[in-house]
């Protein structure tokens, strides 16, 4: 008999509900983003749109097969909240002020705790052993390298001439930020992390089978966030970069895919739940 744990669907109710919340008021209230360049704008509309009809259904399905202690999902529960909480220290930092702050505090907060909890949770589970020995970790592992290196040199191409000349990236300017929010993340935060799950999943740490699908997953909803944001500012003729990006994450979006598809494809069958066993998507 699985053992049911509830803690996740206590993350998933909540987080899903706040979030529909959220977006159906920035899509359907016109006042929501009224101070936002029309640059930000369409930003902030896409991603109502993608946490509306992708994230929610993908926190509800994983955060329910969690219960049940289906090991396939909770990497897949792992990297949605991960992706929440860093989308939702945008919505906190970065758009205006308006009167969904405190919800938008309250989605931060549930979905950090909620990534603690998952790793607090899967960490005993002795993670690594769900594996066969055929995993491919060290592919894994560059693969990890590849966006961290291209995000670095993209964001730095843009930070330090402006640091030199003491002047305002551009990119801040037309979205009428004080400061680019991902930057910040990805330079402090996201990046660091990438190259730290990177070593330990080559060196077969238990940590980096825990963290990697998860950081797959998470590739996988912001490269198809940024493709679609792309393609809507394009739609909107607010995007000066035209189809590039959108074709870049897109990309970047199917590769994560076949990654995880493969990390995946090596769980050990008798170590997966009798009512569902998927090795294959």
């Amino acid at each position: 008999m699985i053992k049911q744990d509830r803690t996740f669907f206590y993350f998933t109710f909540p987080l899903a509900i706040l979030i529909i919340c959220v977006s159906l008021f920035g899509l359907f209230y016109p006042d929501t983003y009224f101070l936002e360049t029309p640059q930000w704008h369409a930003q902030c509309i896409g991603q109502d749109i993608l946490d509306l009809f992708l994230i929610v259904p993908v926190l509800i399905f994983s955060g329910l097969f969690c219960c049940k202690d289906n090991k396939v999902f909770y990497p897949i529960f792992g990297g949605t909240v991960l992706y929440i909480a860093y989308t939702f220290v945008i919505y906190c930092f970065a758009v205006h002020y308006n009167f969904l702050f405190l919800v938008y505090c309250f989605i931060l907060g549930l979905a950090v705790y909620a990534f603690i909890y998952f790793i607090n949770v899967v960490k005993k589970k002795s993670v690594e052993k769900w594996y066969d020995e055929k995993t491919p970790v060290k592919w894994t592992g560059v693969y990890l390298l590849i966006p961290t290196i291209i995000f670095y040199f993209l964001w730095l191409s843009k930070n330090i001439p402006a640091a030199v000349h003491n002047t305002t990236p551009d990119d801040v300017l037309q979205n009428g930020l004080i400061t680019n929010p991902v930057h910040a993340l990805d330079i402090a935060l996201f990046l660091p992390g990438l190259i730290i799950t990177s070593v330990l999943l080559i060196k077969k740490h238990p940590l980096g089978y825990l963290l990697a699908p998860a950081i797959l997953v998470f590739f996988i909803l912001m490269n198809t966030t940024i493709a679609v944001l792309a393609l809507i500012m394009n739609l909107k003729g607010v995007s000066q970069s035209g189809f590039s990006v959108v074709w870049m994450m897109s990309g970047f979006a199917i590769a994560s895919i076949l990654m995880l598809f493969f990390f995946f494809n090596h769980l050990k069958k008798e170590d997966q739940p009798d009512e569902y066993i998927l090795t294959k998507l």
